[in-house]
């Protein structure tokens, strides 16, 4: 089999999903995807309910926006009132964006990030509703950040995690998290390390 490159990723899938007769999931427009995040979601909320401070805040990367929804959605739907922050990449402010917007628009990124699986150019339709409705906080973060991000977690966790997967915590360090949190839930995700 050929490696792909990433301009012939989507393409690829999709024929190859066609070939076997599988459905190709798109990462942050189907709803299974979104499902999935929930579950995750859920694990977080069993913790904060087992702890039960009055202040926690979830941080969580954004990226086309399915890990975000996900998380949200089973947060709010356990009534989890911990605040939420979804964190993009500096360069790339799609869910900003369509928040001035009011709804998804196709941005352009202002340069490059080292959050490789984070360059979506447009949030998801569903995960811009959930999000909206879910009285969630948007920041961003620089590629130095996730760089001191990645170190911290590989040497206080032995967490390796991919430039993507450190975004939530490189937002904790760059200070974009309020300080009136009691605890700071950060989900640093991704598998391509």
């Amino acid at each position: 089999m050929k490696i792909a490159g990433r301009s012939e990723l989507t393409a690829r899938a999709q024929a190859e999903a066609r070939r076997r007769g599988w459905r190709n999931l798109h990462a942050f427009e189907d709803i299974e995807m979104i499902a999935g995040s929930y579950t995750l979601g859920s694990e977080v909320a069993a913790a904060i309910e087992a702890s039960s401070p009055a202040s926690d805040a979830v941080v969580v990367a954004c990226g086309g926006g399915g890990l975000a929804a996900g998380v949200t959605l089973a947060l709010r739907s356990r009534s989890i009132s911990a605040a939420i922050y979804v964190v993009e990449p500096a360069t790339h402010r799609r869910y900003a964006r369509a928040r001035e917007a009011g709804m998804p628009v196709r941005i352009e990124s202002s340069g490059d990030t080292i959050c490789d699986a984070l360059r979506a150019r447009q949030i998801g339709t569903r995960a811009f509703e959930i999000l909206e409705q879910s009285n969630v906080r948007v920041c961003a973060v620089d590629d130095e950040l996730v760089q001191g991000a990645r170190a911290l977690l590989h040497a206080t966790c032995g967490i390796r995690a991919e430039p993507s997967g450190a975004l939530a915590m490189g937002a904790v360090l760059g200070g974009a998290i309020g300080s009136e949190h009691s605890r700071v839930w950060v989900i640093a995700c991704g598998g391509n390390a």
